[in-house]
């Protein structure tokens, strides 16, 4: 039996396993040994996943599951999470740019003074 967890919002999960699902029971041995005191023994939190006890002393950090067989899992889901990388951006063409431009223009979206200024800026760079 080992302490729980604590993940970085606070919740209590599996030393051994990461699950957040857990039932308050007492242990076997607590009620085998003091009978009828064994009500007064603290509750211990059962995984409801993996069935091993977790004491609710001093949690600590959750830096994954202990168990090899949860860690892969747990491996796995984390870089799931990850964020795909966002491609990169490929440099826009100056052909390109003054089709965008002379587009622009045709619709009147901007005048000729500013399309000339547009061109200069671009040929310029």
């Amino acid at each position: 039996m080992k302490n729980v967890r604590l993940d970085t919002d606070g919740n209590p999960r599996c030393w051994k396993c990461g699950s957040k699902g857990f039932t308050e029971k007492r242990t076997f041995r607590s009620k085998a040994l003091v009978g009828v005191g064994a009500l007064l023994a603290h509750k211990k939190l059962k995984c409801q996943r993996c069935g091993e006890y977790n004491l609710t002393g001093h949690g600590k950090p959750y830096d994954g599951p202990a168990s090899r067989k949860y860690r892969k899992e747990w491996e796995a889901e984390q870089e799931a999470r990850k964020p795909a990388e966002a491609p990169t951006a490929q440099p826009i063409g100056l052909g390109t740019e003054l089709e965008k431009l002379a587009a622009l223009h045709a619709d009147g979206a901007i005048t000729d003074d500013e399309l000339a200024t547009a061109k200069d800026r671009l040929l310029n760079e």
